[in-house]
This record gives structure tokens, sequence and C-alpha cells, in this order.
């Protein structure tokens, strides 16, 4: 990544300010409080916006006094292509606070993003880092280089660590070690397992599984023709029983026939009966008058 140029408005002490970087090493020199520092906190607002603030440091600290507004443009170049952000801010002289109000990326002249958050994620993919790596390989804050300098061997060991982040290179050292020792522990757990399945695979063979399936398919050919002829003996059966039935109520209409028949015929009995009394009757009346005659 190289700079290319620097366009600040109302951002910290100076009102207005367009600068080129040249080819080379650029030096920037005065005398303290003449706003050397100023120019470097822009370049890094300008790239990551308002994410660069520490929680003692709000964004209205970064506009100059008394302003409503303030604007950043960075101009950058890196692996080959022309990149512009413009950061705008607005400040309310009323609450006292301010804000992001437009943040927007350009790519040789192509507006590409245009919302502070997808800009800042853009700027830290395309510069595979974000402001916390950026600020310790790259940008050294006021104070710090001769804290660098005058420190004792052991802390100068520490800065550095720090500044270069091998503290964390050695973080994910013992994180690959662990992740190392979980991977071996999982392999072992997955070979034992797999030496368990395969022992319960020979011991299913050993039962001789696919002769077992082919009796048992034989025998459900056998229980299917099975059924399939007490199904024909369930459906003549139906049939049988349909007949039986129709016999069974001619019978019973022929019963109540016959029964109508035993009352008559026990009808003319009695009345048969009755008739041989009265017979007998008239016959004795006769023999009566004759005897008396």
């Amino acid at each position: 990544m190289k700079l290319k140029n620097l366009y600040i408005e109302n951002i910290r002490s100076y009102k207005k300010l367009d600068f080129t970087f040249e080819d080379g090493v650029t030096v920037i020199s005065g005398v303290n409080g003449s706003g050397k520092s100023s120019l470097l906190e822009a370049c890094f607002m300008g790239l990551f916006g308002s994410k660069i603030l520490s929680k003692d440091f709000v964004l209205a600290d970064m506009i100059f006094k008394g302003a409503e507004s303030a604007k950043i443009h960075l101009g950058f170049e890196h692996l080959g292509r022309e990149y512009l952000i413009e950061q705008a801010f607005r400040y309310s002289l009323k609450s006292e606070n301010a804000s992001n109000s437009r943040c927007v990326l350009f790519a040789d002249g192509e507006n590409i993003v245009d919302q502070a958050t997808r800009t800042y994620e853009e700027v830290c993919a395309l510069l595979n880092m974000d402001e916390e790596a950026y600020r310790n390989c790259a940008y050294i804050r006021q104070g710090e280089i001769d804290v660098l300098i005058n420190a004792k061997p052991r802390d100068r060991q520490r800065m550095i660590d720090d500044l270069l982040q091998l503290g964390k290179l050695e973080e994910y050292r013992e994180r690959a070690g662990y992740a190392k020792t979980a991977v071996r522990r999982l392999e072992r757990d997955a070979k034992n397992s797999f030496l368990g399945v395969k022992a319960e695979i020979e011991g299913i063979e050993s039962t001789e599984p696919v002769a077992a399936v082919n009796r048992l398919r034989q025998k459900v050919k056998e229980t299917d023709a099975i059924l399939e002829e007490l199904n024909k003996k369930k459906e003549f059966a139906a049939a049988r029983k349909g007949e039986l039935d129709l016999r069974i109520a001619e019978y019973r209409e022929r019963l109540q026939e016959i029964e109508v028949l035993k009352q008559a015929i026990r009808k003319s009995q009695e009345d048969k009966a009755a008739c041989f009394k009265e017979k007998e009757s008239v016959f004795c009346l006769n023999s009566a008058k004759k005897t008396l005659a």
C-alpha cells in the first residue's frame, strides 16, 4: 500500500489542507503541537473511520473546534489499483456529538462501497488487516518510539512482540498444539469405533446373514402361498355362507307355512270333533224319541 494524497477540512488543528505524498520517503517536521500527529491520525482515520478511536477519545474530539462539519479524503495505491476514501462528519453544537455522514470507497474512479461499516470491512479485506493490526505494524503514535528505544532489553522484546503480534503467534501455536492433541484423540476414538464396528460386522457375517435372508425370503414365499390359499378358501366359505343363508331363509319361510298348516289341521280336528259330538248328541236324541214313541 502507498499513500498518494490527503485532503482534510476541520480535522483537529487543520481548517483545510491538501497534501500530496511524493515518491520516496516523506518527512514531516515541526515543533511540538504543530499538527504532525494530526496528519497521521487523519490518514489513520481516513482508512478505518471512527474504529481508531479509543474509549477516552470520541469523534467530536477530531473535529476543529467550532466547526459543524469535517472531511477526510485519502487516496492510496494498492496492488496496482488507485483507491480513494471520502469520509465526512457532522457536529451538533447543541448536543456536542459528532457522527459519520458519508463514507465512500472508490476504486479506479468507480464507487464500490458507500456505507461506513461496509467500507471498513472492504478496507480490512483489501489490506488484509484491521485497525489494530495496522496500528501495530505501520502506525506508531507520538512518544511510543522513544519508549521503544529507551526501554530495557526485556521490555523492548515485549514491546516488539506486541508490535509484531508475536504473542498472538504463540497463542496460535498453543491453540494449534491443543487442536493437534484433540485431532489425535478424535483419530484414536474413531479408530477404536471403527474396530468395534468392524468386529460387529465380522460377527454378523459369521452368522451367514445372506443365507439367513434367503431362507427368510423362501419362508415368506411359502407363507404368501399359504395365505393366498387361505384367502381362496375364505372367499369360497363366504360364497357358501351366502348360499346357506338363502337356504336358511327359505327353510324359515317353509317352517312358517308348516306352522300355519298345523294350526289349520288343529282347527279342522277341533271342528271334526265338534261335528262328531254334535252328531252323537243328535243320534242320542233321536233314539230317545223312538223309545218314547
